[in-house]
């Protein structure tokens, strides 16, 4: 006790992967000055701007990532088929979906809420794909269209399935 280990007491293991985590990616000099987003896992690391060298500065360290562009991804359902001279306010949103993560939904892209998924969140793990329906409260007033916007702006997946609005008309 209290002395080190021989070093020579360890080499039984003669299998296995080791796996260095780093803060920089290296590779990327085709995105030279450009944003773009890191992931590891399912999870979102952040935004972060290429050198000109074509690495990437993380500050915490990872083992596994992708890096790339990000983008918007919208769905935006044709207008409610009520009389066109009726106006209507669309209260809440079901929306179901299948292995996705991420999310938002609203009026417009001013009055977006952002999906609320029935999960439990561990630590230090990459959260679940969600699959089930999600309610949100929508934001617009009386109008005649009731428009109805759902976004992706993250680069997670996202699988809508259906959508149910609930509408009053006046």
């Amino acid at each position: 006790m209290g002395s080190n280990p021989d070093i020579a007491e360890f080499t039984e293991i003669t299998t296995g992967t080791v796996q260095a985590a780093g803060l920089e990616i290296s590779g990327y000099e085709h995105l030279a000055y450009k944003t773009v987003y890191v992931m590891s896992k399912s999870v979102v690391v952040g935004e972060y701007i290429v050198s000109a060298a074509g690495v990437i500065t993380m500050e915490a360290r990872r083992t596994e990532f992708t890096a790339g562009y990000n983008y918007y991804s919208d769905l935006v359902p044709m207008n409610i088929g009520i009389k066109k001279n009726k106006k209507k306010r669309v209260i809440k949103l079901s929306i179901e979906v299948l292995d996705s993560l991420g999310g938002k939904a609203g009026k417009d892209e001013d009055n977006l809420d952002d999906f609320v998924y029935d999960t439990t969140i561990v630590m230090d793990t990459a959260p679940e794909l969600y699959t089930g329906t999600i309610s949100v409260a929508h934001r617009g007033g009386h109008e005649y269209n009731g428009d109805i916007m759902i976004r992706q702006d993250l680069p997670l997946p996202i699988t809508i399935l259906s959508l149910t609005a609930i509408v009053e008309v006046s």
